[in-house]
């Protein structure tokens, strides 16, 4: 019970600080309440929520590679010319700025 008032506190503290350096002066009340209230609500959360996280369980769930070839066939050849001569076209005009 000490270790999550503690937690609590030092989160708290942190949004409080965080607040006073950035929020003070702003005139966004809304904005403000709206932080306020969520770093209220996960200074109370977050001390209850443990994630355990098992160094060797990453190195031995990982998948092998696959490898996998994609090969792309031009459907319409003459749109493919076409485009290639509307940019020939295209960067050949002159400017005129």
């Amino acid at each position: 019970m000490i270790i999550y008032i503690l937690q609590s506190t030092v989160l708290l503290a942190i949004s409080y600080t965080i607040y006073l350096l950035f929020l003070k002066k702003s005139k966004h009340f809304v904005f403000t309440r709206y932080f306020l209230l969520a770093t209220l609500v996960l200074s109370l959360v977050s001390p209850l929520v443990k994630i355990d996280i098992e160094p060797n369980q990453a190195q031995t769930s990982v998948a092998p590679a696959t490898v996998v070839a994609i090969e792309v066939v031009d459907a319409k050849p003459n749109q493919a010319t076409a485009s290639k001569k509307y940019m020939r076209d295209f960067l050949s005009r002159k400017r005129t700025v």
